[in-house]
């Protein structure tokens, strides 16, 4: 398994060899910095693999982003994450021509057993129904043959049960897991922005830089139509989660807890 690191905003330059991550899976802003552009200009002249995660990007923000990734793909062959089929299709020149190989990000990745609720949504159904639905989206001879021919061969997914990631790799699939956190949701608006009351393009401020935790106090009853106190149940579903810029995260268990399933991944970003 390969060790990838995830740039750090104002740490100083690493002297490490690992493969370099970049970009945001939610956030055009925090994917096009031009300080973290530079710094992985830079790691790529010393002869390290990037990887680039993009978001799911405003139709304004495509040119823009596909520039960077232009410019980025000219310093060496670059692994680029995709979170939304429509920059995918921009970029489809770049694939094509062996600029850049191509991987399908968490955004897309995602089924129901990503959610907290996944439990409390399928209770209700009979087993056999519960046992077909409870997993991965990209389980399915179709949908591999589909993203091979646009020549993606990796997913990024949360960590996930052992038997999937080698159902993953009987499909020819290379597999990357997150070690720190597992990906909940994304909006189309932002969460960190409105918390803070930022207005207009916010790509100058640090506000949402800064994780925003998640505690569940109340909880809303369609039958009696008022709060009511959230069960210590509910609490759970709601814990190690937080808010950073337009996605929602689950902190990841502790890395001794991860140990045994980290193995099975050929890369892991950290």
């Amino acid at each position: 398994m390969i060790i990838e690191r995830m740039y750090v905003e104002h740490e100083e330059g690493s002297v490490s060899t690992d493969p370099f991550v970049i970009g945001d899976e939610g956030c055009i802003y925090k994917a096009t910095q031009e300080a973290m552009l530079s710094q992985a200009e830079q790691e790529a002249g010393k002869g390290r693999s990037i990887r680039y995660i993009t978001p799911f990007v405003p139709e304004q923000n495509m040119q823009h982003l596909y520039d960077c990734i232009y410019s980025l793909a000219g310093e060496k062959k670059l692994k680029v994450t995709f979170n939304d089929y429509g920059f995918l299709f921009r970029c489809l020149d770049l694939i094509k021509d062996g600029n850049i190989i191509p991987v399908l990000g968490r955004l897309l990745t995602r089924s129901i057993i990503d959610s907290p609720w996944s439990d409390e949504i399928m209770k209700q159904e009979e087993a056999d129904l519960s046992a077909a639905v409870l997993g991965p989206s990209f389980i399915h001879e179709a949908k591999i043959e589909v993203l091979n021919r646009y020549n993606i061969y990796e997913l990024e997914v949360n960590i996930c049960a052992p038997s999937f990631i080698e159902e993953w790799h009987r499909m020819g699939m290379k597999v990357t897991g997150y070690a720190n956190n597992a990906l909940i949701s994304i909006g189309r608006t932002c969460y960190s922005a409105r918390w803070h009351a930022i207005t207009g393009e916010c790509s100058g401020t640090e506000a949402c830089r800064s994780p925003i935790s998640i505690e569940l106090s109340k909880k809303w009853s369609r039958k009696n139509f008022m709060y009511q106190d959230a069960s210590h149940q509910d609490r759970q579903r709601y814990g190690g989660m937080y808010i950073l810029g337009n996605a929602v995260y689950r902190q990841q268990d502790s890395a001794d807890a991860l140990a045994g399933l980290m193995g099975n991944y050929d890369y892991m970003i950290v």
